[in-house]
């Protein structure tokens, strides 16, 4: 692709489809179980290494539940890309290693997303 493909903010419908990719992936059931770790951090008194330590492993968990599942949306995922950049979706799928793998990483970058994980999160509590 010459030119550099440009992602559009998040709008609301794009809720749907970033809640079926959520589930796909099973992050939904990491992030339950990151927040029942969370729960266990006050039982005990912890050192801020402690906190530090369990933060990087449920973290780990998480990212590998979800890069474990990725292919089970990659059909979706490949679609919310295609209308966050207003290309059809053989566009997303002929992209290069490099530019495809930068798109992801833009995305994940969106200031709108981490919005949209603070309300996931607020909700599982």
């Amino acid at each position: 692709m010459e030119n550099k493909l440009e992602m559009r903010k998040l709008g609301g419908q794009d809720t749907f489809l970033m809640l079926k990719i959520m589930s796909k992936t099973g992050a939904k059931n990491a992030i339950k179980e990151f927040l029942k770790k969370q729960g266990s951090f006050g039982k005990d008194k912890k050192t801020e290494e402690d906190y530090k330590a369990i933060g990087i492993e449920v973290m780990l968990d998480v990212a590998d539940t979800v890069m474990c599942n990725l292919d089970n949306a990659q059909s979706d995922i490949n679609k919310l890309l295609a209308n966050l950049c207003d290309v059809k979706v053989k566009e997303i799928e002929q992209l290069d290693f490099m530019e495809y793998n930068t798109l992801i990483m833009d995305f994940f970058k969106k200031e709108e997303l981490k919005v949209f994980f603070k309300l996931i999160f607020s909700s599982f509590k």
